[in-house]
């Protein structure tokens, strides 16, 4: 984060816990979650799927699958969001393909796969956060 850029949630999380201290910053953490309507929509589509399925306690992979296969696919997405990205022609798909593959590489070690399960979640809030901001901005030009 540069001086004039505002902090991204993840930074905000971190200076929540390291800087200031967990329990003044918790409550208005939670504020911004409990006003943003994402995350009401991501905790009702939860609360869906938990009616209808209950509690889900699926192993994270196959025991069979074949890692080096896995990173394999992670190498090529990256490759692929990479030349996209050199030509200005990076989209959303890339992105989130890239994202899921780069967790499905971490099949060894839950931790980073937490924190690849925590980018997928976060490319996706961005993309449907992008995707209304071309609707208001379509919006406004009707």
């Amino acid at each position: 984060m540069t001086e004039n850029t505002k902090p991204t949630l993840r930074e905000e999380t971190e200076l929540a816990f390291v800087e200031y201290g967990f329990q003044f910053q918790q409550a208005e953490f939670l504020s911004r979650i409990a006003s943003n309507p994402l995350f009401a929509a991501i905790q009702r589509e939860q609360d869906r799927q938990i009616a209808k399925w209950g509690v889900q306690d699926h192993p994270s992979f196959d025991a069979n699958a074949i890692k080096e296969e896995r990173v394999t696919l992670c190498n090529t997405l990256k490759g692929m969001v990479d030349a996209s990205a050199r030509r200005g022609t990076l989209v959303w798909e890339e992105i989130m393909s890239e994202e899921v593959a780069e967790a499905f590489c971490e099949m060894d070690n839950d931790e980073n796969l937490k924190a690849e399960l925590i980018q997928i979640a976060a490319v996706a809030l961005s993309w449907i956060e992008s995707i209304n901001r071309k609707k208001a901005q379509e919006d406004e030009q009707v």
